[in-house]
């Protein structure tokens, strides 16, 4: 949302054709083969929520959480699949948790921020890699 001619709401950024995740696959020659973040506005909280709240920081820090707790089970060591539950793990987390009156915005439970990070946090790659790569 534009305020003014040099005064851009969302921190003072200005609205960008393609998102940081599908820049970094689409580097050439050097590229990822995989990123997983999200393609528009991500949202997450301050301070002591910054992780257990809903929103960017959770679903992200999540990621790392699913496939360190479940490392060597069958289908974890699989991009997609870590990913599939990550998402899953949000879902279940949030419909119906609701954080302590915030002074900034109180938490209702699920609402336009959950689907946001669940619709937005998205895979750009090959879901069936292999984390860590192959023998």
């Amino acid at each position: 949302m534009l305020l003014g001619r040099d005064n851009y709401m969302w921190t003072y950024i200005y609205a960008v054709p393609e998102c940081f995740c599908w820049y970094l696959v689409k580097l050439p020659d050097t590229g990822a083969i995989a990123t997983m973040g999200n393609t528009g506005l991500g949202w997450g909280w301050e301070g002591e929520f910054c992780t257990v709240g809903a929103g960017d920081g959770w679903i992200t820090s999540e990621f790392f959480r699913q496939y360190g707790e479940h490392y060597g089970e069958e289908g974890f060591d699989i991009l997609g699949h870590v990913y599939q539950q990550t998402q899953t793990s949000y879902i279940h987390n949030f419909k119906d948790f609701t954080l302590p009156e915030c002074w900034w915005y109180p938490d209702t439970g699920w609402d336009a921020i959950d689907q946001q990070a669940v619709e937005q946090w998205v895979l750009l790659g090959d879901p069936s890699l292999k984390i860590g790569g192959y023998p």
